[in-house]
C-alpha cells in the first residue's frame, strides 16, 4: 500500500517540481493525496514548516511552491469534476421531468380544455 501512495504522490507533484526525496518524507510523515487534498492552505504550510524545521530538509522556494500548487490544482480539478457531475445530474433529472410531464395521463386533463 505505501508503494501504492508513493506512486500517488509522485503523480500530483511531477509537474510541479517537487523532489522524490521531499515526496519521501511526506510519506513517511504519513500523508496522502487524500490527506492533503482535505487540507487547507495554512494546513499545507505547517506541513512545508515542519518538513523543514523537524527533518531539516532544505526545500528550496520552488519546491514549496510546487507542493502548494499541486495540492491546489488537485483541489480545483476534483472541484470542477464534481460540479460537472451535478451539471450532468440535473440535466438528467431535467429530462425525467420533461418527458414524466409528457406522458401524463390524458384521464388528468380537464375536459374543457383548461
Amino acid at each position: 500500500m505505501a508503494g501504492r501512495e508513493n506512486r500517488r504522490l509522485k503523480e500530483l507533484f511531477k509537474e510541479f517540481g517537487v523532489q522524490p526525496a521531499t515526496l519521501a518524507v511526506m510519506a513517511q510523515m504519513g500523508f496522502t493525496v487524500s490527506t492533503l487534498m482535505n487540507m487547507k492552505d495554512d494546513e499545507v504550510d505547517f506541513v512545508i514548516k515542519s518538513m523543514i524545521e523537524e527533518y531539516h530538509l532544505e526545500l528550496l522556494v520552488g519546491e514549496q511552491f510546487g507542493i502548494k500548487a499541486g495540492v491546489r490544482a488537485k483541489r480545483r480539478a476534483l472541484d470542477e469534476e464534481m460540479e460537472q457531475q451535478r451539471l450532468d445530474m440535473l440535466a438528467r433529472n431535467g429530462d425525467r421531468k420533461m418527458n414524466s410531464a409528457d406522458e401524463r395521463p390524458e384521464s388528468l386533463l380537464l375536459k374543457d380544455g383548461n
